[in-house]
């Protein structure tokens, strides 16, 4: 007779919400902290297959900063249409377009990609939202 194990593991009852502020860091270290905390793996309970109750905000994100040439390089941009493709500075684009697309390139390419992207916040300037009143302040190192 087989002996049937089931893993177990303890879902958050309540939702988190974290505060990151980008002011002044560089674009890939506030992304890889996003991702990390958006998929849960700040958390014991962490699960490949679970979505945290996870909510990320990032105030000051358009004083985050692009190291090096990265300004001037160009970004190619396609709309699925026959000769379609067009090109731009990174400078050029907003900086809250460049930090939502640098997460989403760092959250695994599934379905639960759209559902996790949803949890992030992302607010250009210094105002906090009224509607959240228990934040956990996130440092990025």
């Amino acid at each position: 007779m087989v002996e049937e194990f089931k893993t177990s593991f303890q879902r958050p009852t309540t939702a988190s919400y974290f505060l990151i502020d980008a002011d002044g860091l560089s674009l890939g270290r506030v992304s890889s902290m996003i991702a990390k905390v958006l998929l849960g793996k700040n958390s014991p309970s962490y699960a490949p297959f679970f979505i945290a109750d996870n909510f990320v905000y990032v105030i000051n994100a358009d004083k985050v900063v692009l190291t090096g040439n990265k300004s001037k390089e160009p970004v190619y941009l396609h709309s699925l249409h026959i000769g379609g493709l067009r090109s731009c500075s990174r400078g050029s684009l907003g900086k809250k377009l460049l930090l939502e697309r640098a997460v989403s390139k760092m959250l695994p390419k599934n379905r639960l990609r759209k559902r996790l992207l949803k949890r992030l916040k992302i607010i250009e300037g210094n105002r906090l939202p009224s509607n959240i009143k228990h934040f956990e302040v996130m440092e990025v190192r």
